[in-house]
């Protein structure tokens, strides 16, 4: 194809690497269809405690990616596009090429007077109530978050501010045996929005059944009070053996110059959880942490210095015991 006219759209790339970073590049190759191609690099010095409870320092790259996207309109009013975004490219020191490239996220959609159809590896559609709290550049300790997964998910149109999705993980004979039960041939997931003035309610319901084979649910609440985007969220997780409840609050101010940002995680496990349960393959034992509720918080600030890239600092506690995952950390990202 005839390569044409280049563009640059902050509005693209927030769309396709979900940062503050405003920068692109649209090749509009022919009437109806564009290509953007974009990316991101993200440096990170991190002081983390860790499971004896000492100070860990690092210098690392923190998934810098590199996004294609594509779209064209159709003569029958359908809008065909592409997602592909890779992960992996460890660029700082000794953690460069470890483990090679990865696919974070990828999906082809349809899209129309019907809504929009996903076939790929997609955040999942509940993510809008299970991940109130995760706001944060460089935190992920958090309990809890929807995952991504190989799923086909339907997006319908706004009906007069009403939103839903549904989505279903689809496992063949091949995927069965990775289920935590055995699996399952399919697995469920709904998110249902509605405006309230102003205010968005959500409701979130993820079946899991091709992973804890119980299933996780939740309501959230979101406003903007004095220019302060404020979110809530309450969901009970019924996991096999780590069954919790956690309420959640973050907020968010842009200054000017850049935003304040931070979020409060309050979880209440039915038993003490063991420390595989909390931290997986980084536990230092099967034991169990001394407490069943946790009060966990993030604060960060983030500074733009120029329209595509910025600097931030945050810090974060979990309440675990030997104060395990706490951490501070400065960063900087460069969007393109």
């Amino acid at each position: 194809f005839e390569m044409m006219k280049k563009t640059t759209s902050a509005l693209a790339i927030a769309a396709l690497l979900g940062t503050g970073a405003a920068s692109a590049a649209t090749f509009q190759v022919a009437d109806d269809t564009s290509i953007t191609v974009g990316g991101d690099f993200r440096f990170f010095y991190t002081d983390v405690t860790d499971k004896a409870g000492d100070s860990q320092t690092d210098f690392t790259d923190d998934a810098s990616s590199l996004v294609f996207a594509g779209e064209q309109t159709h003569a029958n009013g359908i809008t065909t596009s592409f997602y592909l975004d890779f992960d992996g490219f460890g660029t700082v020191g000794e953690n460069k090429a470890d483990d090679g490239l990865v696919t974070d996220e990828y999906h082809v959609s349809f899209a129309g007077h019907f809504g929009e159809v996903k076939i790929g590896d997609e955040g999942d559609v509940t993510g809008p109530v299970l991940d109130v709290a995760d706001i944060a550049e460089g935190n992920d300790g958090f309990v809890g978050g929807g995952d991504s997964a190989n799923v086909v998910q339907y997006y319908s149109n706004d009906l007069n501010g009403v939103n839903f999705a549904v989505q279903t993980q689809i496992n063949g004979d091949a995927q069965k045996a990775k289920g935590k039960n055995g699996g399952s041939s399919t697995s469920l997931a709904g998110y249902l929005e509605a405006e309230l003035g102003a205010a968005v309610v959500g409701l979130a319901y993820d079946q899991r059944a091709n992973s804890e084979d119980e299933p996780i649910y939740g309501v959230m609440l979101s406003t903007n009070l004095a220019g302060v985007d404020l979110s809530a969220s309450y969901v009970k997780d019924d996991a096999t053996d780590a069954e919790n409840e956690r309420t959640a609050i973050a907020a968010s101010y842009a200054y000017g110059a850049g935003s304040l940002y931070g979020a409060v995680n309050m979880v209440s496990f039915d038993e003490a959880p063991t420390a595989v349960e909390v931290f997986g393959s980084d536990a230092s034992s099967e034991a169990p942490e001394t407490s069943e509720d946790f009060t966990q918080y993030i604060v960060g600030i983030s500074y733009n210095l120029t329209p595509n890239a910025y600097v931030f600092g945050e810090i974060g506690a979990f309440d675990y015991d030997e104060d395990q995952g706490d951490n501070a950390l400065v960063g900087l990202v460069y969007g393109w």
